[in-house]
């Protein structure tokens, strides 16, 4: 391997990482998945990985209104991957008069 393949295989990628808060059992399943990520990209040489928690889900929406605020959907739509925790229980939703059937919208490339 030459020097300069040698320092770019070496180069550090910094990946961003938009993680949405959920609820429901999804702070108990987000905060091991974020220290496993977190521990995986700490030993390694070639990228790392930053993480911005987003307001989303039932228990926002109890709070505000909106299950999904626009911010939280641009600033998923430019991060490089979306890390999304359970949201909406069932119970929770009926309880607050949110349709327990929700549709899924994709975000573009």
């Amino acid at each position: 391997m030459q020097a300069t393949e040698r320092a770019e295989s070496e180069t550090t990628r910094s990946y961003e990482i938009a993680v949405f808060e959920g609820d429901g059992i999804g702070p108990e399943i987000r905060a091991p998945t974020l220290s496993l990520l977190t521990g995986l990209a700490g030993s390694s040489r070639t990228y790392d990985l930053r993480f911005t928690t987003l307001p989303a889900g039932t228990a926002h929406y109890a709070r505000t209104g909106v299950s999904l605020p626009e911010a939280s959907l641009r600033a998923a739509g430019e991060a490089d991957a979306i890390l999304l925790s359970a949201t909406g229980p069932r119970r929770t939703s009926q309880a607050k008069g949110l349709p327990t059937r929700t549709r899924c919208s994709y975000l573009p490339p």
